[in-house]
C-alpha cells in the first residue's frame, strides 16, 4: 500500500518542509492551460478541466448521492482535514461515556491539562497556541483544533480521550474500518505528513458526512471567531481558516457555505472539506491536491453545479402545490364558496422534519404524484356537514417519504362554514337523538318531512292507478257479448 502511494505521489514530492497547515513550500497547482472559460451564468455546464483539484467529490448530504467526482478513489494525503475524524471520534466517545444525568454539553466542559508531549510539535506545524500545563476545556480544544487547525490541540484531545496519541490513532483506524472505509490509514490525530497517513476523497467525504450529523460539530465548523480561555494566561483568539464562511473576505466568501475544514502541507498541496446549503439541498465537497486560492473557487463551482442538479421539498411545500379541496354539506345559502374548503396543512409534531430530496426530475415527479404515497383519515368524513369552524381538524394526513420517514399532518379548515337554517338532520344526528332519548321525535320540518310524504303520495297514486285498471278490466269483461252455441250438421 505504501509503495503504491509513493509511486502515485512521486511527481508531486518536493524537497520542502511538511507543514500540516498553511506552511511554506507548498505546491499550488493551476488549471489546465487552454481550458474553456468557466461561465458563472451557467453553472450547470461545469467541466472537469475548469477545476484545479487532482481529486475531488461532490456529494448530496441527505441521500449520499455523488453528483460529480474525479480521481475520488486515488490515495492522497489528507493533511489537516484529518482533524474532522479526530473531532468525530471525540464527540462520539464523549456521547457514549456520559455519566448518569449528564449531557454532552456537560461533558464538553470537562477540564484537561495540556501535557508536554501534546505541545511537542514541529516548528512548521500549525498551532492553537497552547502551552504545557494549560488548563483547557474539551470544547475549547475542539475549537482550537478545527478553527486554527492546531496540532497541539489535536494531540491534547487524543491524549485525554485515549491516554496517548498512539492509542488514539488505533482508535481512528478502528473507526474507519467500522465505517467500511478500506482506503484510509492514519498515523496521527492531526494530519502532519507521514507516508502511512493517507485517505481518499470518497473516504473523507464519508467521514465528513457522518461528522456533520452532530449539532456540536456543525456549530464548531461554522464558527468564524472564537476565544479560548486557558485559565493561567491571556485568552487565545482564534480565526477560522475556512475563507468560504468568512464574511470579512468578500473575495472567497460564499453565502451558502456552512462549514468545513482546511488542510495543507508540501506533500498534499491544499485540501478542503466544505459544506453548503441552499433551498433545502445540502452539499458536501472534498478537494485534494488543489491550489491555495483555487480551492475556494473549485468549491464554489462544484456547489453551484450541484444546486442546479438537485431539488429538495418539504411535505408542506409539496402539498401547497396541490392542496386538498373538499365539499361540505348543509352549508348556508349565503356561503360564497358553496361550502367548498381548501384545507390547510399543519405538522402535528413541528420538531419532526422531513424532506424529499433528489435529482430535479425525480423530485418534481414525486411532488406531482404525492397523493399516491399519502394516506388520510377523515375525522368527520370526506364531506363533513356544516357548521365547521376555522382551525377545526378535519383529517390527518400521513406523508410517506422515499427516505422512510412518515410524518403526520393535520388537515385544517381555513374558515368558518355556517349551517343552513332549515338544514335536515343527518342520519348520525337522528341515531344520536334516538340513542339519547328513544321517545324523542325531531321537530317537524319540511326538509325531512317532504321526502316521506312524496314517497307516500306516489305509492298511493300508483296503487290507485293499478286498482282502477283492474276495475275497468272487469267491467269491460262483463259488457262483451257472449258467443251463441251453434250446431253443425
Amino acid at each position: 500500500m505504501r509503495l503504491y502511494l509513493l509511486l502515485l505521489l512521486l511527481p508531486l514530492l518536493l524537497p520542502s518542509s511538511a507543514a500540516a497547515e498553511e506552511g511554506g513550500g507548498i505546491p499550488s497547482p493551476t488549471r489546465i492551460p487552454g481550458a474553456i472559460e468557466y461561465d458563472s451564468a451557467h453553472p450547470e455546464r461545469l467541466l472537469p478541466e475548469q477545476l484545479v483539484a487532482h481529486s475531488y467529490v461532490l456529494m448530496e448530504m441527505e441521500t449520499g448521492d455523488i453528483l460529480m467526482q474525479r480521481n475520488a478513489d486515488d490515495l492522497m494525503y489528507p493533511a489537516s482535514t484529518t482533524k474532522a475524524l479526530t473531532a468525530l471520534i471525540t464527540l462520539e466517545h464523549l456521547a457514549n461515556t456520559l455519566e448518569p444525568g449528564q449531557t454532552l454539553d456537560d461533558a464538553l466542559k470537562r477540564q484537561m491539562t495540556v501535557s508536554e508531549t501534546a505541545v511537542d510539535i514541529p516548528s512548521d506545524a500549525s498551532s492553537a497556541g497552547l502551552r504545557a500545563n494549560d488548563s483547557i476545556s474539551i470544547i475549547d480544544a475542539l475549537y482550537g483544533m478545527m478553527l486554527k487547525s492546531g496540532n497541539d490541540a489535536a494531540n491534547a484531545i487524543a491524549e485525554y480521550i485515549s491516554g496517548s496519541q498512539e492509542a488514539f490513532v488505533e482508535y481512528m483506524n478502528a473507526a474507519v474500518s467500522a465505517f467500511g472505509l478500506n482506503n484510509s490509514h492514519f498515523a496521527n490525530p492531526h494530519g502532519y505528513h507521514d507516508p502511512d497517513h493517507y485517505s481518499t476523497a470518497l473516504d473523507m467525504a464519508a467521514i465528513a458526512r457522518i461528522a456533520m450529523r452532530s449539532p456540536i460539530y456543525r456549530k464548531i465548523v461554522s464558527t468564524v471567531d472564537y476565544t479560548i480561555t486557558t485559565g493561567v494566561r491571556r485568552p487565545l483568539n482564534l480565526h477560522n481558516t475556512n475563507r468560504l464562511i468568512d464574511t470579512s473576505n468578500s473575495t472567497y466568501y460564499y453565502p451558502y457555505a456552512t462549514g468545513g475544514k482546511t488542510g495543507s502541507h508540501s506533500m498534499a498541496a491544499y485540501s478542503l472539506i466544505a459544506t453548503a446549503e441552499k433551498n433545502g439541498v445540502t452539499l458536501l465537497v472534498v478537494l485534494m491536491y488543489s491550489g491555495d486560492y483555487s480551492r475556494w473557487a473549485d468549491a464554489k463551482r462544484l456547489f453551484e453545479y450541484g444546486f442546479t442538479q438537485y431539488t429538495s421539498y418539504t411535505p408542506e411545500q409539496i402539498y401547497a402545490k396541490d392542496p386538498f379541496t373538499i365539499q361540505t354539506t348543509s352549508f348556508a345559502t349565503t356561503d360564497e364558496n358553496r361550502g367548498e374548503l381548501t384545507l390547510d396543512l399543519e405538522a402535528i409534531d413541528p420538531t419532526e422534519t422531513a424532506r424529499v430530496t433528489g435529482p430535479n426530475d425525480v423530485v418534481e415527479a414525486l411532488a406531482d404524484s404525492y397523493r399516491s404515497y399519502t394516506s388520510i383519515t377523515w375525522t368527520r368524513g370526506r364531506q363533513p356537514r356544516a357548521p365547521i369552524y376555522k382551525g377545526e381538524v378535519l383529517g390527518v394526513m400521513t406523508f410517506y417519504t422515499p427516505s422512510g420517514d412518515a410524518p403526520k399532518y393535520n388537515l385544517i379548515a381555513p374558515r368558518d362554514v355556517a349551517i343552513r337554517g332549515n338544514a335536515p338532520l343527518t342520519i348520525d344526528e337522528l341515531e344520536e337523538m334516538s340513542r339519547v332519548n328513544p321517545l324523542s321525535f325531531p321537530p317537524l320540518s319540511w326538509d325531512w318531512l317532504t321526502p316521506p310524504v312524496i314517497v307516500f303520495a306516489m305509492s298511493a297514486l300508483t296503487l290507485r292507478t293499478v286498482a282502477r285498471f283492474f276495475r275497468n278490466s272487469r267491467r269491460e269483461a262483463r259488457q262483451l257479448p257472449k258467443p251463441k252455441r251453434r250446431t253443425y250438421r
